[in-house]
């Protein structure tokens, strides 16, 4: 009896179900640790899981959702083939890249925020006008972010008067066959807001004489007095640490001066150096300052 050998053998099904969505028009991206990770449970309530993890005190664990791309541009490659020129004979070689270009209009603070994820190595999530959440789906059906192979963000600057500026946010996805293979979604409630995914702002801690400081943003420079002058004259709020071993140096009071703007915060200073900054986000958020996160200013006695 011959002995037939099948080859080519090995394609997939191609069955499709009733349901077969397409992959829309981007309108975010998120950038999240490399080993983030949405259960089916957590996304019951996927914008509320989403605003937490921004705000997280860590910014080893907290997401960075990054809204209003307003342009793409599908800079994909082609698949990589190769031939023989004396026979013709050709082959496939490797899958091309999947790359795309996603431009934000270009506003100053905007452009501040996009560059820190220049080089990025972490991991990221997309958002598109339909509304749902795309990553690459785990074993378990888990949804984990997309692990790029690189991260550039450019452009940005002054208007030419003819051209709209842009910030451009470009991201190779990786092989183009592993891409689709293993991309899935979550998707969002009709009613969610995306738009309110907007992450957290900086503050800056500044001296403005002894054991006087004010707050104010990093970017706009706008001075938190005018909008929680109340709230940040509270003891529990203000931190001061020693540069040496991070020990807590107690603090006393904390009031507000409306003339300055500012605060006193009484404390006995060291004498070496040490630190001054604002409470963790989750504390600053209890009291009713919502959206910002405390950078500390370094005193050199």
């Amino acid at each position: 009896m011959a002995n037939i050998t099948f080859c080519g053998t090995s394609g997939g099904n191609v069955g499709l179900p009733r349901c077969d969505v397409k992959m829309n028009t981007p309108i975010a991206v998120i950038f999240a640790p490399r080993d983030a990770k949405i259960s089916k449970s957590d996304a019951d309530d996927l914008i509320a899981l989403i605003k937490a993890k921004s705000k997280d005190d860590s910014s080893l664990l907290r997401w960075y959702p990054v809204v209003g791309i307003e342009q793409i541009t599908d800079s994909s490659e082609e698949p990589v083939t190769g031939n023989l020129a004396a026979t013709g004979y050709t082959e496939k070689l490797r899958d091309g890249a999947t790359i795309y270009l996603f431009e934000y209009p270009a506003r100053l603070c905007k452009a501040k925020a996009l560059k820190q994820f220049d080089q990025w190595d972490g991991g990221v999530c997309v958002i598109s006008n339909d509304k749902k959440l795309w990553g690459r789906v785990t074993a378990d059906g888990s949804l984990a972010p997309y692990l790029p192979s690189s991260v550039a963000v450019y452009g940005g600057g002054f208007n030419d008067g003819q051209n709209v500026i842009t910030s451009k946010l470009q991201i190779n996805f990786g092989q183009q066959g592993q891409f689709i293979e293993e991309s899935g979604f979550f998707g969002f409630e009709e009613d969610d807001d995306i738009s309110g995914l907007t992450g957290l702002q900086n503050l800056v801690i500044a001296a403005t004489g002894t054991n006087k400081f004010s707050v104010t943003t990093k970017c706009d420079r706008v001075n938190l007095f005018d909008l929680y002058a109340d709230e940040l004259a509270d003891v529990d709020l203000w931190k001061v640490t020693k540069a040496s071993d991070g020990s807590a140096v107690t603090v006393s009071a904390a009031t507000k001066n409306a003339t300055t703007k500012d605060f006193t915060v009484t404390f006995t200073a060291p004498t070496v150096k040490y630190y001054v900054s604002l409470a963790a986000v989750s504390d600053l958020e209890a009291k009713g300052i919502v959206g910002y996160e405390s950078g500390r200013l370094t005193v050199n006695p």
